[in-house]
């Protein structure tokens, strides 16, 4: 599938935010809350997303292969070479608590690695996008800006450095805490949603560690966004030098990894 870079593109924000227009119309109003078989919990805003965007990448990429959290069957096409993998509400718990950190995600992964990816924060009128190797733009309040980073992933060896660590609001780990024990100058901030990897991509964070479940599309759309300002997602621990890869089979779950900026030889 060949990406034309401005129809498609636009395309691409103007169906995200179609999606986040409908979330922000059942934001504050009251909500019916179910809970999936895995007790996470689903609105009825994660369902009218979710129709939005496949609905409307359906109609524009017939062939094109759907990954999303609330309407995908799981199957060996988890590792098809091109997909897009979306998660229409992402950081639903937030949504529900009204603090508005959460996201819609939407990738384009090909060949195992995400190539495009779409972020967009309804509650914060922000949204991010990212195409790798050619550009990461943000858009606040409705004005465009370019995205770069001119820092650098810490030097791990540093204990006594002040890590700047990205954290989830809603996702603690026993694990996670006990890692930051080697870094006890730790500056730890959290967020919702896929906004901790936004966080480290424009350098208000070193790090956004997860020793915990996620699945692809929790994460592939900020992942691009990462990578088109020099910064990538590696499996855990990151001395092992591993990017985290999407092409599983039968599998949409992540290995735990760490998210940072510019590799440090």
């Amino acid at each position: 599938m060949f990406i034309r870079p401005l129809e498609d593109i636009d395309y691409l924000v103007e169906l995200v935010d179609r999606a986040s227009k409908a979330i922000m119309a059942i934001y504050d109003s009251k909500q019916e809350i179910h809970f999936k078989h895995d007790q996470s919990p689903v609105t009825q805003a994660d369902l009218v997303a979710d129709k939005i965007l496949c609905e409307g990448l359906i109609s524009r990429w017939p062939d094109a292969w759907i990954l999303s959290e609330e309407s995908s069957s799981m199957s060996q096409r988890c590792a098809e070479a091109l997909f897009w993998a979306i998660d229409p509400l992402d950081g639903t718990k937030e949504f529900i608590k009204k603090n508005g950190e959460f996201t819609v995600n939407v990738a384009l992964i090909e060949d195992g690695q995400p190539i495009l990816g779409v972020v967009a924060a309804p509650a914060k009128n922000t949204l991010y996008i990212g195409w790798v190797g050619h550009y990461a733009k943000k858009r606040v309040q409705g004005v465009w800006q370019t995205m770069t980073m001119s820092w650098s992933e810490p030097n791990w060896e540093d204990t006594e450095q002040k890590l700047r660590v990205a954290t989830s609001r809603s996702h603690p780990s026993i694990e996670l805490d006990e890692w930051l024990k080697t870094y006890p100058n730790h500056q730890a901030s959290t967020f919702g949603s896929s906004l901790k990897i936004c966080a480290v991509a424009e350098g208000l964070v070193d790090c956004y560690p997860r020793l915990g479940r996620t699945c692809y599309w929790d994460i592939a759309a900020g992942h691009a966004i990462l990578k088109s300002v020099g910064g990538n997602i590696w499996q855990w621990p990151i001395q092992s030098r591993i990017p985290l890869r999407y092409d599983h089979v039968n599998s949409p779950f992540n290995e735990f990894f760490i998210a940072t900026g510019m590799y440090r030889e």
